[in-house]
């Protein structure tokens, strides 16, 4: 009988693998995973500062022999995270609403935060008619977009930095109640609660009149 193969796990997606080619965040380009995000979040350092103490190539495929079956995976031999008191810990879960708005996709979106507190986060999608099929209605993935990034942003606004920076959303479940016409979509999102690795939010999402539009449960896993 034919044996059947195993894989290794993939390490878990960062949020924004394009912030790794600049320590400014201007780049436009997605450039391959090839450390943790935020780089200089991890080491507690500014943003404009880019790290010479843990370099992205910390992260590389594996030089030692292949099992049998297995595929080359990514070292995730990384010096640990220096203790952080709670105003550098305020410091980054700030930094995370400043570093999400500039990244290519959130920024072309035009996602803006109205509230950003922890574990209570709102985002507002400015309407624009690039957004929908016909001019007049979102289309269902700017929704969604939307509330994922609502979701996401709910946990890092009061996550534990010491705990890794490495992050995705792993399971995301929505249900479309109505139709958001020609105005701002507004997403509020609360972080429910935090296990090891894994965190869970809820999201409602509104139009500007507070008419229901989508209603979500969102499944977000940070390691170090």
């Amino acid at each position: 009988m034919r044996k059947r193969r195993s894989w290794s796990t993939r390490p878990v997606r960062c949020i924004v693998s394009s912030l790794l080619s600049t320590p400014h965040f201007e780049t436009q380009s997605v450039q391959p995973l090839r450390g943790v995000w935020p780089p200089d979040l991890r080491l507690g350092k500014s943003f404009s500062e880019k790290s010479q103490d843990v370099p992205f190539s910390a992260l590389r495929a594996d030089s030692g022999p292949r099992r049998q079956g297995h595929t080359r995976g990514i070292s995730t031999r990384l010096a640990p995270v220096a203790a952080l008191d709670e105003d550098k810990q305020q410091q980054l879960r700030r930094g995370v609403a400043e570093i999400m708005t500039k990244t290519p996709f959130i920024g072309w979106l035009g996602l803006e935060f109205d509230r950003y507190e922890p574990d209570d986060v709102i985002v507002r999608l400015p309407f624009r008619e690039e957004l929908t099929n016909d001019g007049t209605f979102y289309h269902g993935g700017a929704v969604a977009a939307t509330i994922d990034t609502a979701g996401a942003a709910a946990v890092w606004s009061n996550h534990d930095f010491e705990k890794g920076t490495r992050a995705s959303t792993i399971a995301i479940s929505i249900q479309y109640v109505g139709a958001c016409k020609r105005s701002d979509l507004l997403c509020h999102a609360t972080c429910v609660k935090r296990a090891k690795e894994l965190s869970f939010a809820e999201i409602r999402a509104t139009d500007a009149d507070g008419a229901p539009v989508a209603h979500a449960v969102l499944t977000y896993r940070i390691v170090p």
